[in-house]
């Protein structure tokens, strides 16, 4: 049997936010919005780390100007890939091998988020798999040149499992006194829908730092299925995360009934009882998903998601006239916009879970659902779909 790979570029591209201050009729290139000419080739920069996959997931600009841009870069054995490239988009010889550096702590290694230190290193950080079918956090800091810092953990990296089996996303930063959090959510139970927010603080030298929550970490259960996707230090140190929990099926690619989290924590990891985020919205088919964090300057908090709704429709079927052996239910053809999340079979039906985009036209819709058995024998309903 052949093994076909997708060779998938890394790209970069600039976008100009303000049009030229001195030219009377600016050209293309010039104009917000537009893709900036005097960066790479048309505003975009395409870089093959390996001759495999590449993604990129995370993006930060240094003090100078200099782009650093983290991704995963190869197959099965995937490893953390860093490039940096100047301000014209050139790569920069000064980093790494020529520009681009490949590290990872183990198999299948996956970066989500960059951050920059105080003194110009570079802190990366994902998850990778450690044996078979368990995923943990790992951590990696590397130097200005983009070789690995032997004063972090002796080697550049460290792993951590929250005490868990299974990690999912991360998000790092650098801390107002040199020490790095790590925050994720980590499975601890027999199914992938227990899933609990956790955090860990390492020292600047990469060991836990055990001042923190309990041995360095902090495990929060809010719901079913909690998720993290970013966490900020306040001014003051305490610690904010957001994300969302709901229930998610194994096959489905977002949650249903998700509500938007955001929790807070004093700088020892202890939970902010002072701090109490509501739901932003109470409409259990509307999930809310909290994906971005940011702080203003009086010291409100910005957070960045998504919010939509979801239908759920059952498909009953009654056996009659010799309909019998085992069903299988056709999925319908669905309006623009409107798409299937998760489908849950039984034996004599099935639950569709609708989700219908913000951008959904309004109109009436009749779905229908074909359900056949093993003969062949065919049967419909149509479940008529109103969106306003």
């Amino acid at each position: 049997m052949k093994t076909f790979h997708r060779r998938v570029l890394l790209f970069l591209i600039l976008i100009l936010s303000a049009a030229a201050l001195f030219s009377a009729t600016p050209s293309a290139q010039s104009v917000a919005g537009h893709l900036d000419g005097t960066f790479g080739t048309g505003g975009v920069v395409t870089t093959d780390i390996l001759a495999l996959d590449n993604h990129a997931y995370a993006v930060a600009i240094q003090p100078d100007g200099k782009i650093c841009v983290a991704g995963r870069a190869g197959g099965l054995d995937a490893a953390f890939g860093v490039v940096r490239y100047l301000k014209d988009g050139q790569l920069d010889a000064t980093f790494g091998d020529g520009g681009k550096v490949l590290t990872g702590i183990n198999f299948s290694s996956t970066p989500t988020t960059l951050a920059l230190t105080a003194d110009g290193k570079l802190l990366v950080g994902g998850y990778y798999l450690h044996i078979v079918d368990e995923l943990v956090y790992g951590l990696v800091r590397l130097n200005a040149d983009g070789s690995p810092d032997a004063t972090f953990a002796s080697t550049g990296m460290v792993g951590t499992q929250f005490g868990g089996s299974s990690a999912r996303y991360a998000a790092a930063t650098a801390t107002t006194d040199g020490k790095y959090l790590l925050a994720g959510s980590v499975n601890r139970g027999p199914s992938a829908t227990a899933d609990d927010f956790a955090l860990a603080r390492f020292n600047s030298n990469g060991s836990l730092d055990v001042s923190f929550g309990v041995g360095g970490m902090v495990v929060k259960d809010v719901g079913v299925n909690d998720r993290v996707r970013d966490l900020l230090t306040q001014p003051d140190g305490k610690i904010l995360l957001a994300g969302y929990s709901g229930v998610q099926a194994a096959t489905a690619p977002l949650p249903s009934e998700a509500r938007l989290a955001l929790l807070r924590f004093n700088a020892d990891g202890s939970e902010d009882s002072g701090f109490n985020a509501k739901p932003v919205i109470d409409d259990v088919s509307r999930p809310t998903l909290a994906n971005a964090l940011a702080m203003q300057a009086d010291g409100r908090i910005v957070v960045a998601g998504s919010s939509g709704s979801k239908v759920r429709v059952k498909i009953l079927v009654s056996r009659v006239g010799g309909f019998t052996g085992e069903l299988s239910i056709g999925q319908p053809e669905l309006p623009l916009k409107v798409v299937i999340t998760a489908v849950e079979p039984f034996i004599d039906g099935g639950t569709f879970i609708l989700k219908i985009k913000g951008k959904a036209k309004p109109g009436t819709y009749p779905l229908v659902f074909e359900v056949s058995d093993a003969a062949g024998r065919k049967r419909s309903a149509t479940v008529t779909l109103i969106i306003t």
